[in-house]
């Protein structure tokens, strides 16, 4: 469907292929619009509970290579992993959307103002 390259890091996790599947399904409908743009995604999990302490404390961080563009970072913390890389997407596709499509909107407002 895109040309985005999706890269996982387990940091302290162990991950499996359906966990990366579910990556990249997540990324792949959250940034569908711009799957042209963007060139790269790197994924980090990590378990964020002090050794031995009950409430798992899960960390999704994702971070988005545009052309053209700074790099877009983003992290989300859940009780379960799966919940923190749906809301890491999220929190992406609004990043990248902020990104491309502000600088446009700023050049159309000027464009009308312009005598």
């Amino acid at each position: 469907m895109s040309t985005m390259s999706i890269r996982v890091s387990a940091g302290n996790l162990r991950t499996s292929d359906a966990l990366a599947a579910r990556v990249t399904r997540c990324l792949n409908r959250a940034l569908r619009r711009f799957a042209h743009r963007v060139t790269r995604v790197e994924v980090h999990f990590a378990d964020l509970r002090p050794a031995g302490a009950g409430r798992a404390d899960m960390s999704c961080t994702m971070e988005a290579r545009i052309g053209g563009h700074r790099p877009i970072a983003v992290e989300h913390r859940a009780g379960d992993l799966y919940t923190a890389i749906s809301g890491a997407a999220r929190k992406l596709r609004i990043a990248v959307t902020r990104s491309i499509d502000r600088p446009a909107t700023r050049l159309q407002r000027r464009a009308s103002r312009a005598p």
